[in-house]
C-alpha cells in the first residue's frame, strides 16, 4: 500500500510541477533556452511523473525493482488524472 502511495505522491507532484507551476518555463528563463523548443521531462507530465515516481521509490527502498514499480504506478495514476482532468486549467 505504501508503493501506491508514493505513485500517488509522485503524479501528483509532476502534474503540479508540469501543469500548475510551468517549472519548465522557469527553467528555460534560467538557461536561456528558447520559449518553444522543448526539454524533457520538464514539459511532459507523464515523464515527469516517472522520474519523480522513481525518486521517490527509491528513496522509499534500496532496491531497483520496487523503485520502478513505483515510477510505473505513477505513470498510470498520471495519466488516470489526466483523463479525469483533474488538474484542469483554463
Amino acid at each position: 500500500m505504501e508503493s501506491f502511495y508514493n505513485a500517488v505522491s509522485a503524479a501528483v507532484i509532476a502534474l503540479l510541477m508540469t501543469e500548475v507551476i510551468s517549472i519548465q518555463t522557469y527553467i528555460k528563463r534560467w538557461l536561456n533556452i528558447d520559449e518553444w523548443q522543448p526539454i524533457k521531462p520538464f514539459d511532459c507530465s507523464l515523464c515527469m511523473s516517472f522520474w519523480i515516481g522513481l525518486i521517490i521509490g527509491a528513496a522509499a527502498t534500496v532496491e531497483i525493482w520496487p523503485s520502478v514499480q513505483v515510477a510505473l504506478m505513477a505513470v498510470l495514476c498520471e495519466r488516470i488524472m489526466n483523463k479525469a482532468k483533474l488538474f484542469w486549467m483554463p
